[in-house]
């Protein structure tokens, strides 16, 4: 139940439903205890989130080989955490180098603990260890992920290559211009020249961002104090930032949880539709727009939605016709003659 909380974004229905779980087991289930950690992180209680995290690493470490519990969050994923948090103000760089050693023994092949370590040593400005453990990351990874390459940006800055550096983040932040972290790393090899116009106007989006993460957050948090049946309205804002922010799959949970908490609204199937844009994706925008017209015959966006896609899949034309000329009823017009032209034409061509 926890972590279905969880994906609801219910952080504090998740976190009393761990507590109920955990009570008098502070000894044992780490992976439970790991989700608590990460209930709490997202509730903004950063401190205990830490401790908590530390202990699940503690009990996982404590785990026989093989032995790892299949509940809550994975050992390696909770050493992982806890050791970027470590790197963190208030944090400890030494544990940090403990979870980053404890989850390269447990997937030695994974490159996360190579860009952990890595990370740390740049904390440390042990410049020299840094390009080695870049290297161990590329090799397992196969390619160049965006940590690696923010990492290898800064040791450029450091080592005075500020041209590279800054193609390197500015090419980061193009592709993705709500991660924070590549925000963070321009500002860790620019911010002293926070004057210069170009270096200034990159911070200022670095700034706007974090508004619009403080804001998210902070609406989330809100989320968990009002009954989750009168949530809809919520729901549907929070898939509209999370599309904003190119998180499509949480997107569309937000979606469709407010088109269950809303049972005659449309407005929730509808945000559903139009975030799914693959080609594969299709028969699940046909069932979406059923959906809509179980609920509102007289849609005409779903009913022209749906007829466009009866016909570009060749699937269901006799239905389509149907829709068509429902459709040109409700909007007269070229438009809609015009569909209903062409879907009469494919079939007097199907059935010769």
């Amino acid at each position: 139940m926890a972590r279905l909380w969880m994906r609801l974004q219910r952080f504090e229905d998740a976190l009393r439903a761990l507590e109920t779980a955990l009570e008098g087991k502070r000894g044992g289930l780490p992976g439970l205890q790991a989700l608590r950690a990460e209930a709490l992180r997202a509730l903004g209680r950063l401190e205990e989130a830490r401790e908590a995290y530390r202990g699940a690493s503690s009990l996982f470490a404590r785990q026989k080989a093989g032995r790892e519990e299949t509940l809550g969050t994975s050992a390696l994923e909770t050493h992982l955490t806890l050791g970027r948090l470590e790197l963190e103000p208030g944090g400890d760089p030494e544990r940090a180098a403990e979870c980053f050693q404890r989850a390269l023994a447990l997937v030695p092949q994974d490159p996360r603990p190579f860009l952990g370590q890595a990370r740390l040593a740049l904390q440390r400005g042990q410049i020299a260890e840094v390009r080695p453990l870049l290297e161990a990351a590329r090799e397992r990874a196969g390619e160049d992920p965006p940590e690696l390459r923010r990492l290898g940006a800064q040791l450029k800055g450091l080592e005075g290559d500020l041209r590279s550096a800054a193609r390197e983040i500015m090419d980061l932040i193009r592709r993705n211009p709500t991660d924070l972290e590549s925000f963070q790393a321009f500002e860790r090899v620019f911010g002293s020249r926070a004057l210069e116009r170009e270096v200034g106007r990159v911070l200022e989006m670095k700034r706007a961002l974090e508004e619009r993460l403080l804001a998210r957050e902070s609406f989330l948090r809100s989320l968990s104090a009002k009954p989750f049946r009168d949530c809809a309205n919520e729901y549907l804002a929070l898939g509209k930032l999370l599309l904003e922010s190119g998180n499509r799959e949480e997107a569309l949970d937000s979606f469709l949880f407010a088109a269950e908490l809303d049972p005659v609204g449309v407005e929730g199937l509808r945000q559903a539709a139009a975030s799914l844009t693959a080609q594969g994706e299709a028969f699940v925008r046909l069932h979406l727009f059923r959906r809509i017209l179980a609920r509102f015959p007289d849609d005409r966006e779903a009913i022209r939605s749906l007829a466009h896609l009866y016909l570009e899949l060749d699937l269901r034309l006799e239905e389509a016709e149907a829709l068509a000329s429902r459709l040109a009823v409700l909007e007269p017009g070229e438009g809609s003659e015009r569909l209903l032209s062409t879907i009469r034409e494919r079939l007097r061509t199907g059935r010769g």
